[in-house]
């Protein structure tokens, strides 16, 4: 007899189907930069997998997939040997989170902040990883310095929709080439100058952008801002980040799933 065929883990089923995805965002080893820097690679997938649980037990059918967003170039206040005004990760340190998002079935979303470089080519050195189904990608506008000047941190930066799109792009070929079920590309905004000429947005098949609402703070700030940005037109799917830390008092599981238009992605920071 032939062997029972097996289930595609949830993690390769992401965008196809409208999971709910829940992330633990952070830099390894430094906590102050985000929960998942609190973990050892497999326990930050375990972390997520259980922060996944809460909703898939609250959401009623919908399932809830877990993630690690994972920052693979941190901005910097000096403009390092190639201008970029980026420390970015090994390869290899990458590698490590991509075969832990294997084992262990969840996603893997790699967050950039782009500085001074070219968001494309910072993508390109990741082409790789991207090859995989459970691979994705996130943009931070606040450390995207090429359109505002000045170095990260000194000011909030941005990305035009040009920026966007060639992103986009160059996904949808990724998607196109290995005839991949689809990436997320996740896009941070706590403030409308972050994500400028929005209007001119382009959908690329085989990509779908969410945005992020990003900021920390009171309850009723962030979800006006939630409002504003995650649920604008330009926002095909909406997400939430929460912050342990900062937020007061933490949005718990069943008030995000009472809001009318519950988040895609809820991020752990």
């Amino acid at each position: 007899m032939p062997p029972a065929p097996v289930a595609a883990p949830a993690s390769a089923r992401i965008p196809a189907v409208e999971a709910q995805i829940v992330a633990l965002y952070g830099y390894p080893g430094i906590p102050s930069m985000g929960a998942l820097g609190a973990y050892e690679p497999d326990d930050a997938a375990n972390e997520a997998s259980r922060l996944a649980a809460q909703f898939d037990a609250a959401n009623g059918s919908r399932y809830a997939v877990g993630a690690l967003q994972l920052i693979t170039s941190v901005a910097q206040p000096y403009p390092m040997a190639d201008g970029s005004y980026l420390g970015r990760m090994s390869l290899e340190q990458i590698a490590t989170y991509v075969e832990v998002a294997r084992r262990h079935g969840v996603l893997l979303i790699l967050d950039l902040q782009v500085g001074m470089a070219d968001p494309v080519a910072e993508l390109q050195r990741l082409r790789p990883f991207l090859a995989e189904p459970f691979v994705h990608i996130a943009l931070d506008p606040e450390f995207a310095m090429q359109r505002k000047g000045g170095q990260p941190g000194e000011r909030i930066g941005s990305l035009d929709a040009s920026d966007v799109n060639r992103v986009s792009h160059e996904l949808g070929a990724i998607v196109s080439e290995r005839a991949l079920p689809g990436k997320l590309l996740v896009l941070h905004q706590f403030r409308a100058d972050m994500l400028t000429s929005t209007e001119q947005y382009e959908d690329v098949e085989g990509v779908t952008r969410i945005v992020d609402m990003d900021g920390w703070g009171a309850q009723w700030v962030k979800l006006a801002n939630y409002d504003s940005y995650s649920l604008a037109s330009y926002s095909q799917r909406p997400g939430i980040k929460l912050f342990y830390d900062w937020d007061n008092p933490l949005l718990s599981v069943d008030q995000l799933l009472a809001l009318p238009r519950m988040p895609d992605l809820v991020i752990y920071q």
